[in-house]
């Protein structure tokens, strides 16, 4: 039954013009314009039936083309590696492992593969957990499929995606933890680093950083590495949610939303 209703959504998305496209084009939307090809799409996912609706609404954007699809997170290695597609959208659960863990198995021979991790649960733990995996883009199973492409296209130009209904839980959550805690961690790094770290967390990437601090690219790079041994974190999720936990980014949703971007 669940797998019907999934299917039927993303199928109904397309027949009722449902994708809301913005009025200025986007880097990506201009990059197509101007003749380059359209960026690929693996589709992993426990059921067949979700994945054929999937790749339905995929070609009803334009942006994207499906250049595969698997049940199992062992075929998605194989075929990732075979041909490498720009975005992983990677179900909540496959036949073998969970969302996460398949994640995970992934990126540890795939470190620079992006990936739109999508979500069955939306409580606290799910989501700390789904964002320590390495994943760029976090989307609830019952999100829109503008959300789902929003994140699409971020993850598609190297920028991390979270969506709004994740972002209000973790702001909830945030905000019922004492202040004491939420700094835990962060007292750790220089001024310097805290500087890089909540500039992160705005939504500056690597460059724009060094230019407003002037300094080398490599530099803050340097930093970003050194912040996660110290943090104990692994990827650039894991330092936005030391940034989210320690106050330093915004508590809004559309800021949320743009954190993350590298």
């Amino acid at each position: 039954m669940v797998v019907i209703s999934r299917s039927v959504q993303l199928r109904n998305a397309c027949s009722s013009g449902l994708l809301v496209y913005p009025l200025t084009m986007t880097p990506l939307q201009e990059q197509q314009a101007a003749g380059f090809r359209r960026l690929t799409l693996l589709l992993i996912d426990e059921y067949k039936m979700f994945r054929e609706g999937m790749e339905e609404l995929v070609k009803r954007t334009g942006d994207f083309e499906v250049i595969s699809e698997c049940g199992t997170a062992a075929e998605a290695v194989h075929v990732f590696r075979e041909r490498r597609a720009d975005v992983i959208v990677m179900g909540s659960r496959l036949q073998d492992l969970d969302g996460v863990q398949a994640t995970r198995l992934l990126l540890r021979e795939f470190p620079t593969a992006r990936v739109v991790l999508l979500l069955s649960h939306g409580d606290q733990e799910s989501i700390f957990m789904a964002m320590r995996s390495g994943a760029m883009g976090f989307v609830p199973e019952s999100s829109s499929s503008n959300h789902l492409f929003d994140a699409l296209r971020a993850v598609a130009e190297n920028h991390s995606y979270i969506d709004p209904n994740i972002s209000d839980v973790l702001v909830k959550s945030i905000r019922s933890r004492p202040p004491e805690e939420r700094g835990r961690g962060v007292t750790l790094l220089s001024i310097r680093a805290l500087e890089i770290l909540r500039l992160l967390a705005q939504g500056k990437t690597s460059k724009e950083i060094a230019i407003q601090l002037n300094l080398r690219v490599e530099t803050v790079r340097t930093y970003r590495k050194m912040m996660m041994k110290k943090l104990a974190v692994s990827n650039l999720a894991g330092l936005m949610t030391v940034a989210f936990r320690a106050g330093l980014m915004q508590l809004s949703e559309d800021r949320f939303r743009a954190a993350g971007q590298s």
